[in-house]
């Protein structure tokens, strides 16, 4: 059985908490700042927090049609931002890679 984990968000200035599905909402979140999904249309770049908001960016700017939707895992590039937030350890790890990319964390 799964157990819900309480978290804040260590950004300075943001107030969100939350306890729903542990470690997972709190990548969700994280991610919510760092927006790591980029469209890779040519002379777009616009930047989300999560790849379904993505790939329905992909459907109506760019009438890409949805059985060509991304998955994560086709994002996935080792060493980029999602990916290494993804792949943290430890609460501590991800404070660190969050200064490391120029957020306050308390």
């Amino acid at each position: 059985m799964a157990t819900n984990t309480h978290f804040r968000c260590p950004i300075v200035g943001c107030t969100h908490e939350g306890s729903r599905r542990g470690r997972a909402d709190f990548i969700e979140h994280i991610e919510s700042h760092t927006q790591p999904y980029a469209c890779s249309v040519k002379n777009c770049g616009l930047r989300f927090s999560r790849i379904t908001n993505l790939n329905r960016h992909r459907q109506t700017q760019h009438l890409i049609h949805q059985e060509y939707n991304l998955k994560t895992i086709d994002v996935l590039v080792e060493g980029e931002i999602h990916h290494r937030i993804r792949r943290h350890q430890t609460v501590h790890e991800l404070i660190l890679l969050l200064q490391h990319l120029g957020f306050t964390c308390s």
